[in-house]
């Protein structure tokens, strides 16, 4: 690699686990296994309209320490994903079939893991600065609540 990639890469490996670490603290305080991050949740945490399967293979290279499983699934209409599951324990036997996101965290939870599903952007931060803003903070939550919005 270039200098230059090198430094692109460095910079999304310092982004991929900010975000690994914020939505697993959001996992830790909610008790579930599994953040699903759908399409437009990740558009806005990569600012990228497109995201190709080398990045998605970074992802899960740089999050490995906080979700060991992490699995895309393919955006329908475009060359790009369209959810990405990050998970701390296997969820390979949830990933068949098609299903919206909110169907497939029901799926997982039949077979006994708990997954919470953000699909909302606007009820984020998802800039980086506003990620770590969020980590710094002590907040109590509410252990019922199984999703970050009504969507």
């Amino acid at each position: 690699m270039s200098l230059s990639e090198d430094t692109y890469r460095d910079a999304c490996r310092r982004l991929h686990r900010i975000i690994a670490n914020f939505f697993a603290v959001k996992a830790w305080c909610r008790g579930v296994d599994c953040v699903i991050l759908d399409r437009k949740v990740l558009n806005e945490l990569l600012t990228l309209e497109r995201i190709k399967t080398v990045r998605v293979e970074w992802m899960r290279q740089d999050m490995k320490r906080w979700f060991p499983y992490v699995h895309s699934l393919q955006y329908a209409e475009k060359d790009s994903v369209g959810s990405l599951y990050m998970s701390r324990v296997p969820i390979e036997d949830s990933m068949s079939g098609q299903m919206t996101d909110n169907q497939r965290a029901k799926k997982m939870a039949e077979s006994g893991i708990k997954a919470l599903v953000f699909s909302d952007p606007s009820k984020l931060d998802c800039s980086d600065s506003g990620m770590i803003t969020e980590l710094t903070r002590i907040w109590p939550f509410e252990s019922s609540a199984r999703s970050d919005d009504s969507s």
